[in-house]
C-alpha cells in the first residue's frame, strides 16, 4: 500500500499520521533524510545545508477535518519543495504585506534569519512578509534593504498593500460576538485595519473586544457584553484547538485606537 492510499484512510491516528507522512517526504525528496522528533516536528537533513525543521500540527489539523485530503497532501509537499529548492524571491513595494503572529512563530525561527517585526500587543506581533505567488516569505534585512525605504515607513508601506490581499471583509453572527472573513488566509492582519474598527465599534457594547485564534479568524465583541466576552471565550477556545494554524487565545482590547491585552 501506497503512503498516498495509507493516508486516504480517516481512522489513523496523529502518530500514525505523523509517521506516514515522514514516509512521504522521504520518497518524495530523497536522497535527503528524514527523522521525526515528536511532538510534531520533521527533521529533513539535506546535503551542505544543514537541517530543515519543519511543523507538521498544521497538516494533521487539516488533514483530521476531512475534505480535500489529496489536496492538503500535495499542497504542503509543495511548501517543503520551496523550502528545499533556493529560490529568488522577488521583493518589490508592492508585494510587502503585513502579517499577524505570536512569540511562539518567532522563538521556532532561525535566530540568524529573523524577520522584520514590530510588537502589536500581549504575545501578537506584527511580522513583515513578501507576498509571492505560491507562498509568503518573511521579510528579512537583505529583503528590506533591497527596497530602498527607511524602516519607519515599512509599517505605512505594507499598510498600504494590506487592502489588496484583504478587500472581501465579511462580518458574520448576529450578536453579541461576531466573526469576520476575507476569504484567504490574512483575516488576522485586519486587527491592523483601524477604520475598519472605527466603523464596527458602534456594533458592539463598550470598547471592542477581539481574539485571533487561528490565522483565517477573528472574532470580536464588546467590553460592556458578559454573554459575548464568554460565548467568545469559549468558541475561541475550540477554534484553537481544533483548527488549522492557531494563533493565540488573548483577548485584546481596543482602547483610543490602539490594541492591549484584556
Amino acid at each position: 500500500m501506497t503512503w498516498k492510499e495509507e493516508l486516504a484512510n480517516p481512522s489513523i491516528g496523529r502518530d500514525a499520521f505523523f509517521t506516514i507522512y515522514a514516509r512521504a517526504v522521504s520518497e518524495r525528496f530523497a536522497p535527503n533524510r528524514c527523522s521525526f522528533a515528536p511532538p510534531d516536528v520533521l527533521n529533513i537533513h539535506v546535503e551542505g545545508r544543514g537541517t530543515l525543521a519543519v511543523r507538521l500540527d498544521n497538516i494533521w489539523r487539516e488533514w483530521a477535518q476531512g475534505g480535500r485530503v489529496q489536496q492538503i497532501l500535495e499542497h504542503h509537499l509543495a511548501s517543503i519543495a520551496s523550502l528545499l529548492t533556493p529560490q529568488q524571491t522577488t521583493t518589490t513595494l508592492e508585494s510587502v504585506i503585513p502579517l499577524i503572529r505570536d512569540e511562539s512563530y518567532l522563538r521556532s525561527m532561525d535566530p540568524t534569519k529573523q524577520p522584520l517585526c514590530e510588537h502589536l500587543a500581549a504575545d501578537i506581533w506584527i511580522v513583515y512578509a513578501v507576498d509571492q505567488p505560491k507562498a509568503t516569505v518573511p521579510l528579512g534585512a537583505a529583503g528590506f534593504a533591497s527596497l530602498g525605504v527607511k524602516r519607519e515607513d515599512l509599517h505605512q508601506l505594507a499598510m498600504k498593500n494590506l487592502p489588496r490581499v484583504t478587500s472581501r471583509i465579511e462580518k458574520r453572527g448576529s450578536g453579541p460576538w461576531f466573526l469576520l472573513r476575507s476569504g484567504n488566509c490574512y483575516e488576522a492582519s485586519l486587527l491592523l485595519i483601524d477604520g475598519l474598527w472605527d466603523q464596527l465599534q458602534d456594533t458592539v457594547a463598550g470598547d471592542i473586544v477581539a481574539v485571533v485564534p487561528t490565522r483565517t479568524t477573528v472574532l470580536f465583541t464588546g467590553s460592556g457584553s458578559n454573554e459575548g466576552i464568554t460565548a467568545m471565550r469559549s468558541r475561541a477556545k475550540e477554534i484553537y484547538s481544533s483548527e488549522h494554524h492557531p494563533l493565540s487565545q488573548t483577548f485584546l482590547r481596543r482602547v483610543a485606537g490602539k490594541w492591549q491585552a484584556f
